[in-house]
C-alpha cells in the first residue's frame, strides 16, 4: 500500500485528537503489556473510494512499548536462523496484532463518527490503521 502524506487532514484530525485529549493514549494491548499509542498524520492511501470518488485516508501511529518481557517486545524478535520461528512471520504477526487492537480502540471511540461528519473517505469498512511504527524504551 502507497501512503503520501495529506497534510489538511492531519491538521483537522490533529486538531479533534487534541480537543479530546487523544493524542497520546495510554492503553494495554494483548502481546504487547502496557504501551502508549501516539497519533502521527493522515496519509492518502492507494484504496479508491467509489463511493466519496477520492482516495481513502488512513492515521498512522506510533506505538511505544517497553524492551523486555511482553510477547512482541525487542528482546523475542528471533534471531536470524532460529528454528522456533522466523523473523518475517514474527513481524507480520506483531504488525496484524497491532492493527486489530488499533482498530478495535478506534471503534470504541467517536472517530470513525467524526471522519463521517467530515467527509473523510476511508478504506473498505471504516478501516482507519495506517502505518504503524514501534519504539522500544525501558
Amino acid at each position: 500500500m502507497t501512503l503520501t502524506a495529506d497534510k489538511k487532514t492531519t491538521n483537522l484530525v490533529k486538531k479533534y485528537f487534541k480537543m479530546n485529549s487523544m493524542l497520546t493514549i495510554p492503553c494495554e494491548f494483548n502481546g504487547f503489556g502496557e504501551c502508549t499509542v501516539r497519533f502521527v498524520s493522515v496519509s492518502e492511501s492507494d484504496k479508491w473510494d467509489y463511493k466519496e470518488q477520492k482516495y481513502a485516508r488512513v492515521i498512522n501511529f506510533e506505538i511505544t512499548l517497553k524492551k523486555s518481557g511482553q510477547r512482541y517486545s525487542q528482546d523475542r524478535i528471533p534471531s536470524e536462523y532460529s528454528w522456533r520461528e522466523t523473523r518475517q512471520s514474527f513481524y507480520k504477526n506483531r504488525k496484524w496484532a497491532a492493527q486489530n487492537q488499533l482498530e478495535r480502540m478506534l471503534r470504541d471511540t467517536k472517530v470513525p463518527l467524526f471522519f463521517k461528519m467530515a467527509t473523510i473517505p476511508t478504506k473498505n469498512h471504516g478501516e482507519l490503521v495506517g502505518k504503524v511504527t514501534y519504539k522500544y524504551i525501558d
